[in-house]
């Protein structure tokens, strides 16, 4: 990370100034770790790049941080091309969906989800077990409405036993 984006990030109060548009970005691990870090993270048909924008007003292209010119009106371009934004839930694996590609996911009394298995040649790509615990970073999309009760698994990692 550049030394300039780095002091930014440290003035900010709120990460969710930051914004990231996702692509095809290969590693999950690293989107969970900005996810966890605050930062809003939107699935978006950005072809073979992933962007992350600061107040709007200056971007840069990841993993290798080079600056993308005219910011602001890059951001404003491609607000219409996201479609869905990034979650990462925790919760109790209840139920799996006959032919094992989609289980239950209990968040609290009041929150339960449907998530999708990443698909082979993706990390983590098993089925949980019934009542382990997991952390998911998924996309729920705004294609089809947002009472869908679906999140498309990217990555699913295993916290263990209840």
């Amino acid at each position: 990370m550049p030394a300039d984006v780095e002091e930014w990030l440290s003035e900010r109060k709120k990460p969710g100034s930051v914004e990231v548009l996702c692509g095809d970005f290969p590693d999950a691990v690293y989107l969970l770790g900005l996810l966890e870090k605050g930062y809003l993270l939107f699935d978006a048909v950005v072809p073979q790049q992933t962007l992350i924008f600061l107040d709007r007003q200056q971007c840069y292209r990841l993993p290798d941080w080079d600056p993308v010119p005219d910011a602001f009106s890059l951001a404003c371009d491609l607000l219409w091309r996201r479609n869905g934004c990034y979650a990462r839930l925790v919760g109790l694996v209840t139920e799996i969906a006959p032919g094992g590609r989609m289980f239950k996911l209990l968040v609290n009394e009041h929150y339960w989800t449907w998530v999708t298995v990443p698909t082979e040649g993706t990390i983590d790509c098993h089925v949980p077990a019934i009542d382990s615990r997991v952390k998911v970073l998924g996309i729920s999309s705004w294609i089809g409405g947002v009472a869908a009760h679906l999140i498309h698994g990217v990555l699913i990692v295993s916290l263990g036993e209840a």
